[in-house]
């Protein structure tokens, strides 16, 4: 007897959790705790070796979810982004600008594509200029500009190598070293739907 109550009793909920299930829907939370989790985070500062400027990165608190779809290597304790010869877990900056110390005046960085994130920063022996690492779509290029021209200029349409971190290695404002992709390096081969990026929708579905 007490078998066929228990059998009833789940008969009874296997037949009332998909219907609680299908009125399940994508929920928000409580503006507070949302503004919370979304609020702009202090931007990192690099300063200058004259002392004179102060390079404000901004940085962002979530990664994209295009980003985190991507497919990665894992080599020896490294994530590595075939794609963009980059770590696939290396910090993002959304933004940058140059403050003036002495007289506080903010100089917004202007030329970064759209889309794309600067993943390393760095000021010329001089202070009068700076390296941006820029990652875009299919790679990290190099950038520079100056506090007189704040507009990102593309040093190179060669990618560069930061597998093991983006570097430069100052030798004059003019000359420097790091390192870089070969250009006969073969293209990573991916079936594009073994990585999809999960829709909006079926992601308000979950």
């Amino acid at each position: 007897m007490k078998t066929n109550h228990l059998f009833s009793a789940l008969l009874s909920l296997a037949l009332i959790c998909p219907g609680i299930a299908q009125e399940t829907h994508y929920q928000r939370p409580p503006a507070v705790i949302e503004e919370v989790a979304l609020a702009k985070l202090s931007p990192i500062i690099r300063i200058s070796d004259n002392n004179q400027w102060a390079l404000q990165l901004e940085r962002s608190p979530y990664r994209s979810i295009a980003k985190l779809a991507q497919p990665e290597l894992k080599l020896a304790g490294m994530r590595i982004s075939p794609e963009t010869f980059n770590t696939s877990r290396q910090a993002e900056y959304t933004g940058a600008s140059l403050m003036n110390i002495a007289t506080q005046e903010e100089i917004k960085i202007e030329g970064i594509p759209d889309n794309a994130v600067i993943t390393e920063a760095s000021f010329s022996p001089s202070s009068n200029k700076v390296a941006l690492f820029v990652e875009e779509a299919n790679g990290v290029y190099l950038y520079n500009c100056t506090p007189e021209q704040p507009v990102a200029q593309k040093v190179s349409t060669r990618k560069i190598n930061a597998t093991s971190g983006a570097e430069i290695l100052w030798i004059s404002d003019n000359e420097f070293i790091t390192l870089m992709v070969p250009e006969n390096r073969g293209r990573h081969r991916r079936n594009p739907q073994s990585h999809p990026v999960p829709s909006f929708k079926k992601v308000l579905e979950r």
